[in-house]
């Protein structure tokens, strides 16, 4: 049997990958988590709709595929269930209409991309039951989109920094036990012991905080820096 060379294993693995809706894997936590898998989505559109998802995906600061994605997923119905279990990956067995309506010309624009198998499967469910092709629905979608305001993603953008902070000072919190960060960013003790009087357990909590403080003020460091360049 001829041995497969590495490019060959990748692709293999990846068609392989793309038979499933999702796959566990282990966090930085060592906790199982659920990855969502990608599959190839090949259509023609025009070349106007190409430049506009261009367009869209640097305004966004987003790839072509991601971009694409993130059109589907919104612009697209739901079709599976809306569950926070393992049902949501789940997609109904849907009934082509008896015609289905291409585009009125052939595109001169291939797009080859692996996007999200969600936004793959509710791209395939749409089709079959509008009776639309994917090419179709995919330009159409895309000469749609509006593009969100440049100050609307700012905002986004500083909310979900303050989130991420949020989230990463609940989180280094919850590791350090008997310690904590208060909102002027020191590190107290619970119940309220001097450090003179800590043992070694509380001292590796307090290393550990510290870090996750250091990490929290050079990102927020990096995002005030960039907010200020970008109004000069």
């Amino acid at each position: 049997m001829r041995k497969l060379t590495k490019d060959q294993r990748y692709y293999r693995a990846k068609k392989k990958e793309a038979e499933r809706n999702f796959r566990r894997i282990k966090d930085r936590e060592g906790k199982l988590a659920i990855k969502v898998t990608r599959k190839p989505l090949n259509v023609s559109i025009k070349q106007e709709a190409f430049e506009k998802l261009k367009d869209l995906a640097k305004r966004a600061e987003l790839s072509n595929w991601e971009m694409l994605t993130r059109i589907l997923n919104h612009q697209i119905p739901q079709y599976q269930s809306l569950n926070d279990s393992l049902q949501r990956y789940d997609w109904p067995e849907i009934k082509p209409v008896e015609k289905k309506h291409y585009k009125g010309s052939t595109g001169n624009k291939q797009l080859t991309y692996r996007i999200s198998t969600t936004a793959w499967n509710k791209l395939d469910c749409h089709s079959k039951a509008i009776g639309k092709s994917k090419a179709r629905i995919v330009q159409e979608l895309i000469m749609e989109h509006k593009q969100i305001p440049k100050k609307t993603l700012e905002t986004k953008k500083k909310k979900l920094v303050i989130e991420n902070h949020q989230r990463a000072y609940y989180d280094s919190s919850a590791k350090a036990g008997k310690l904590y960060l208060n909102t002027n960013n020191e590190i107290k003790h619970r119940k309220g012991i001097p450090m003179e009087m800590w043992d070694d357990a509380e001292w590796e909590c307090h290393d550990a905080l510290a870090k996750a403080r250091e990490e929290r003020l050079k990102k927020g460091k990096i995002y005030y820096d960039q907010i200020q360049q970008q109004q000069q």
